[in-house]
C-alpha cells in the first residue's frame, strides 16, 4: 500500500527530526530511531506488538523483504529499545533546543510525575510500590522528574530536563538535578514555578542557592516567617489588596493580590515575598525566592507590587506540565508500555518526548505543517463524523472566548484588474 500525502510528509519530518537528535548515528541506529518515532506518533501505542507493525511497514515499502512472522519484528524492536541509547541524545538535543528559548519572563515549571502500572511490577526491572495520584490509589512504577519552559501562548510547553530514576526513592534528587541542570542551561533567566511538595525548608534553601527567582506553593500555613507568630493566611488577610490581570491559555483571568516580606526561618536571612493570588473563588499562597536580578535592582523593596504579580502569573503557568504529563501518557500510551528492563522504558519515555515536541514544536515550524493543515481542512467532513474527534473538538473549541464563524452563504467574488500586471504590459 503506497503512502497518502499526509503519510509522506509525516515521514520526511520524522525522518528529519531524527537526524537532528542523533547527528552522528550509524545507519543502524538512525533507521532504528526513526522507524520508532514514526510508530510512535503513527499508532501512539508504546506496545512492542504495535510498534512491529510499523517496522513491518516501513521494510516493505523500501524494497526489502516483510518479514511475515510477528514475533521476529517484535524481537527486532525488543533489540532496539536494550542495544541503542536512544535517551541520553534525546535529552541533550530538547536542553540544547529549548534552553535558548528562556527569557526573564519565561516560567519554568517543574514537578515531580510517575509512570505507574494498575497491574503491578513483577518481572519489571526496579518497579516500586507507591502512590499513583492519577488513579488515586497505590501503583508499581518509577518517579521522575521534570522541568519544561511554558510557552508564550500557553498553549504547550517546551521540554527541557528529566531526571528519570528506578523506583519510588529520592525524589527530592530527582526535582533538584533537573532544575540545576536548567538554571545552568540558562544562564539564570527564567522563573520556576513549583507546587505544595517544595515548601519544604531543605527545598526552599536549595532554591535560594540558584540564580532564578522561584515560586513555591506554600503547603505549611502555620509557619512562622513574620517572626510575629502569626499564621501565614492570617497574615495576608490583614494587608491591602489589588486588582491584576493574569493570563491562561483560554484567556484572561481577574485576580486579587495581595504580599508582604518575610524569612525561612531565623538561620536564614535572605529576605522571601509571601503572595496571596485569589481568582476564581480561592485562594493561593506563595513563596516568592528572588533571583540574582531581583536582589540586584532591589525589587522587593522598591517594587513588591510587580514581583506579587509576577509570581502569580508564574503559579498559573506552573499548571502547563501538569497537561504535559497527561499529553505524554495518554496520547502515546505511555504506562501501557509492557517492556521488562528499565534501560528499554527510559528509551521509550524520551522518545514519547520527542514525540510531543515533535507534534507541539518541530512540525508546525516546518515546511509542510501548511500543507496538512490544508489536508485537515480538506478532509473536515470525514473527521466530523467521527465521535472522538468530534468530542475532542468540540471541548478545544468551548474553551476559546471567541471564535470564526462565517455566516450565509459565500459572496461572488468581485473581479479587481492587476494594476501591476497591466502597467507590464
Amino acid at each position: 500500500m503506497s503512502n497518502n500525502v499526509l503519510q509522506s510528509d509525516l515521514e520526511s519530518q520524522t525522518n528529519s527530526l531524527a537526524t537532528q537528535v542523533f547527528p552522528n548515528a550509524t545507519r543502524p541506529l538512525a533507521n532504528a530511531a526513526n522507524t520508532l518515532l514514526n510508530g510512535l506518533v503513527k499508532g501512539g501505542s508504546t506496545l512492542v506488538t504495535d510498534i512491529a507493525a510499523y517496522v513491518g511497514d516501513a521494510r516493505a515499502q523500501s524494497g526489502e523483504p516483510r518479514e511475515t512472522m510477528p514475533k521476529g519484528l517484535c524481537e527486532r524492536v525488543s533489540r532496539w529499545l536494550e542495544d541503542y541509547d536512544f535517551a541520553t541524545p534525546a535529552a541533550q538535543w530538547l536542553l540544547a533546543r529549548n534552553a535558548p528559548r528562556v527569557d526573564n519572563d519565561t516560567t519554568l515549571a517543574a514537578d515531580l510525575s510517575d509512570l505507574s502500572k494498575p497491574f503491578g511490577g513483577k518481572g519489571m526491572e526496579g518497579m516500586a510500590r507507591g502512590r499513583d495520584a492519577s488513579r488515586k490509589s497505590i501503583a508499581w512504577g518509577h518517579t521522575f522528574g521534570a522541568v519544561a519552559a511554558v510557552a508564550p501562548s500557553r498553549q504547550h510547553v517546551f521540554p527541557l530536563c528529566f531526571a528519570f530514576g528506578k523506583g519510588r526513592k529520592g525524589e527530592n534528587e530527582r526535582i533538584e538535578e533537573p532544575v540545576r541542570a536548567v538554571s545552568k542551561a540558562t544562564n539564570g533567566k527564567g522563573t520556576f514555578a513549583l507546587d505544595r511538595g517544595s515548601d519544604s525548608e531543605r527545598a526552599l534553601t536549595f532554591l535560594q542557592t540558584l540564580p532564578n527567582r522561584a515560586v513555591v506553593r506554600v503547603k505549611e500555613l502555620q509557619r512562622d516567617v513574620f517572626g510575629n507568630g502569626k499564621k501565614i493566611d492570617a497574615q495576608l488577610d490583614a494587608e491591602p489588596r489589588v486588582d491584576a490581570r493574569l493570563f491562561k491559555s483560554s484567556g484572561p483571568v481577574e485576580a486579587k493580590i495581595s504580599w508582604r516580606a518575610g524569612r525561612l526561618s531565623e538561620l536564614h536571612d535572605t529576605p522571601m515575598l509571601l503572595v496571596r493570588s485569589e481568582f476564581d473563588g480561592r485562594a493561593l499562597y506563595l513563596y516568592v525566592i528572588p533571583g540574582k536580578e531581583d536582589i540586584q535592582h532591589k525589587l522587593l523593596e522598591k517594587n513588591p507590587k510587580r514581583l506579587a504579580v509576577a509570581a502569580a502569573q508564574a503559579y498559573l503557568d506552573r499548571w502547563q506540565i501538569e497537561t504535559f504529563f497527561e499529553r505524554v501518557k495518554q496520547d502515546f500510551s505511555l504506562e501501557d508500555a509492557r517492556v521488562r528492563t528499565f534501560k528499554r522504558l527510559s528509551n521509550l519515555f524520551h522518545l514519547c518526548v520527542l514525540g510531543y515536541s515533535f507534534i507541539t514544536d518541530f512540525l508546525p515550524s516546518s515546511a509542510v505543517h501548511t500543507r496538512m493543515l490544508k489536508v485537515f481542512k480538506d478532509n473536515s467532513h470525514r473527521l466530523a463524523f467521527r465521535m472522538q474527534t468530534f468530542l475532542s473538538g468540540l471541548r478545544a473549541l468551548l474553551e476559546r472566548p471567541r471564535l470564526n464563524f462565517i455566516a450565509g452563504r459565500p459572496r461572488r467574488r468581485v473581479f479587481v484588474p492587476d494594476v501591476q500586471m497591466a502597467l507590464a504590459l
